[in-house]
């Protein structure tokens, strides 16, 4: 053991002294790192929480523990009924026992950021639905490692549960490697400092305009699965405004999707309900709107239909109580009827021929499309 010495710095040299109270050369420290170590409290006299703080920035002595036979440690003592927490900074510093009996092993559970854990937040993961791209400058990059396996979690997505019991994120969302917009002024400066080569290699996609030049480059983060949940419910609250915050969140839980790359994940909690679904999303919101169907001023806006196959189309009528479409050519004639109870209802083309075809339901609600 180093010490125990509350508010004492223990610095293998002068060179990291900032007190005349720091232990300078202390021979169990120096043995094993060259840097400073140093433990700090604070009691918080509103909820009578006790904080240490472990500061320090070591590396291995280069003589003495070349092979990593020592690692930086320490031990926290309370008394019976005590909660001890411990954390990281998330960036430099992990825990792990090492198989040293006695000794905790961490865990990424409570990762999560503060900001995220207020009751009315909807706080979201990342999941990756690419791991390489094309730049602009025609070579690929990409991201290696089961961290940013297609499908899979994304590893720097947290996670945690809280004192109350809650466990959060509350869903995951596409969050890498996402195509998003550049910055005008950021890749004006990139330009300028290292050269539109570099740019066409960083970036993905572009738009020449007549003033100026817009590009898009892959991005990776919560900070891109967020957004993408925000406008997915801004389209929800279009269709029913009545909606509040537990509203969207019994949707997101009801609709979200769980499959192989989520059930097969060890640490279920960092998923959340799952994957975020926002067409089953919207369906569901215009079911609880009571309505039947989404109130605009042209009739074809109450009909949602969607592509499920080569040839397969759903129909969705928000809370119609039944189905009933009709397939015409674009020359009038009637090929095709299918009816059913309740307010979806699937259309198969199959052994139709390629064309253009219009699909109307319950008798006023008319969508075309291009069968292939």
């Amino acid at each position: 053991m180093i010490g125990d010495n509350i508010g004492t710095y223990y610095c293998s040299s002068k060179d990291y002294q900032m007190e005349d109270t720091d232990v300078v050369g202390d021979a169990t420290f120096c043995k094993a790192f060259d840097g400073y170590v140093g433990v700090g409290r604070l009691v918080d006299t509103e909820t009578g929480r006790y904080y240490g703080m472990v500061d320090y920035s070591v590396i291995n002595n280069k003589e003495t523990n070349l092979n990593d036979d020592y690692v930086l440690g320490f031990e926290v003592i309370g008394k019976p009924g005590h909660k001890i927490e411990c954390y990281g900074d998330a960036q430099n510093t992990w825990m792990d026992n090492y198989g040293v009996e006695g000794f905790t092993d961490g865990s990424t559970d409570g990762s999560i950021s503060d900001i995220a854990v207020a009751d009315n937040v909807i706080a979201v993961g990342s999941y990756n639905t690419r791991n390489q791209w094309t730049c602009l400058d025609g070579g690929t990059a990409h991201y290696e490692g089961d961290a940013f396996k297609v499908g899979g979690i994304s590893g720097f997505s947290s996670y945690g549960t809280l004192s109350d019991g809650r466990e959060l994120p509350l869903v995951c969302a596409p969050g890498s490697a996402i195509i998003s917009s550049v910055s005008y002024p950021f890749a004006k400066i990139v330009k300028q400092e290292y050269g539109e080569e570099y740019l066409n290699f960083m970036c993905q996609a572009k738009l020449v305009e007549e003033k100026r030049v817009n590009y898009w480059k892959q991005e990776v983060g919560t900070s891109m699965s967020t957004p993408f949940v925000a406008g997915s419910i801004a389209l929800w609250l279009e269709a029913n405004p009545d909606l509040d915050v537990n509203d969207v969140k019994e949707i997101i839980r009801k609709t979200a999707v769980r499959d192989d790359d989520v059930n097969n994940t060890k640490e279920q909690k960092r998923w959340g309900a799952g994957k975020f679904n926002a067409l089953a999303g919207l369906k569901e919101a215009i079911r609880m709107s009571g309505i039947p169907g989404i109130t605009t001023d042209t009739n074809n806006d109450r009909l949602i239909l969607t592509r499920e196959g080569d040839r397969l189309y759903k129909a969705f009528v928000g809370n119609a109580d039944k189905m009933d479409a009709r397939v015409y050519t674009v020359d009038g004639r009637l090929v095709m009827h299918r009816s059913g109870a309740g307010d979806e209802l699937d259309i198969d083309f199959t052994g139709m021929n390629a064309g253009i075809y219009i699909i109307n339901v319950n008798g006023h609600h008319n969508s075309r499309i291009i069968v292939k």
